[in-house]
């Protein structure tokens, strides 16, 4: 079984006279346990420091926090997640599926559809 994890790039730029000193750099990699096959889009909740990963060929979307760093939920039941996107003004994530039911929207507090 191989496992997938998500890395996670700081940029980092200069200032000084316009000149970029380091364009990325490895902050930390989060495991993604039990997902297999490939992910697709990512969405970032800056309010929650929430990362949302589509994986695809997984059916699921996958839940981290970065502030921690940890993995906190894999919500199941996609069919192909592919799209998707932070709604802060109404707590939610919106979750496009490319076999499924078109678009779904899972509470961010709860992650329940």
């Amino acid at each position: 079984m191989r496992m997938r994890c998500v890395v996670l790039g700081l940029l980092l730029v200069t200032v000084n006279a316009g000149a970029v000193a380091e364009p990325m750099a490895f902050v930390r990699a989060i495991e993604l346990p039990r997902v297999e096959g490939r992910i697709d889009h990512l969405a970032f909740d800056a309010s929650t420091v929430r990362l949302y990963v589509a994986a695809l060929g997984n059916n699921s979307v996958e839940v981290l926090d970065v502030g921690m760093p940890s993995h906190l939920k894999s919500v199941s039941g996609f069919r192909e997640p592919q799209g998707i996107a932070v709604i802060p003004e109404i707590k939610s994530v919106a979750v496009a599926d490319g076999q499924g039911d078109g678009l779904q929207l899972l509470g961010a507090d709860d992650y329940r559809a």
